[in-house]
């Protein structure tokens, strides 16, 4: 857990549950500030509302996650199979 100090007699403690929703509210705000910027000045985009687009970020978010986490069990088991590959 981080431990923060904030003055003599207070202590906050930011558990990995907060950690984690803190990061996740951060991304999607920051894909939802950029999405919106590409829907006005990119005439192909169109997002006809703020609901819409705080979804659209939201999957984004959630896309990325999946991709990531595809993209660490691909190289585990390429780096597994390397390791066991025949020599020549």
């Amino acid at each position: 857990m981080a431990v923060r100090e904030t003055n003599e007699h207070e202590t906050v403690v930011n558990t990995p549950a907060q950690r984690a929703y803190s990061g996740w509210m951060t991304d999607v705000l920051i894909y939802t500030v950029v999405l919106n910027l590409f829907v006005e000045h990119v005439d192909a985009i169109v997002i006809d509302s703020f609901t819409i687009s705080i979804f659209t970020a939201i999957l984004l978010k959630g896309l990325l996650g999946l991709v990531l986490r595809l993209e660490d069990r691909v190289h585990a088991f390429f780096s597994r199979q390397s390791a066991t590959r025949p020599q020549l």
